[in-house]
């Protein structure tokens, strides 16, 4: 018998105490692996379904997180108290999250970083957005 896919994930949230807003799914673009991506009040969260077994997900942002959206490897995300635009690099947050037992020596601190070589950055004049609505040009 076929087995309906929120099966899982009551077992998975079974007893989390995090109070989700949103979600959104991505396709690592070298490993293949599906992530769900949740937006909580604690910040953003990664799901990888193809280490389900694990039954543990890595915070990528610690800011409560509202709306999500993915395209073509950017997470754009409405965040913090006051909720502003953000631009999320996906993959180079997953290789973060993968490095993160390495030694710190000689990493530049991340407020120091080109904005253009950030892994989060936000986009300017979108202080106070309560809604975003994305857009397809045919």
């Amino acid at each position: 018998p076929k087995v309906h896919m929120g099966a899982c994930f009551s077992k998975v949230f079974n007893g989390c105490p995090l109070r989700i807003h949103c979600t959104a799914s991505w396709i690592h673009p070298e490993t293949r692996d599906q992530h769900i991506l949740i937006g909580a009040e604690e910040g953003i969260y990664d799901l990888n379904l193809n280490e389900l077994h694990e039954t543990a997900m890595d915070q990528l942002y610690p800011r409560r997180t509202v709306w999500l959206y993915v395209i073509k490897d950017v997470l754009m995300s409405l965040s913090g108290k006051t909720p502003q635009l953000y631009r999320h690099d996906l993959p180079a947050l997953h290789s973060k999250q993968s490095h993160r037992f390495s030694l710190h020596m000689n990493r530049i601190p991340e407020r120091l970083v080109p904005r253009k070589f950030a892994l989060t950055t936000r986009v300017p004049d979108t202080k106070g957005c309560t809604r975003c609505c994305v857009g397809r040009n045919p």
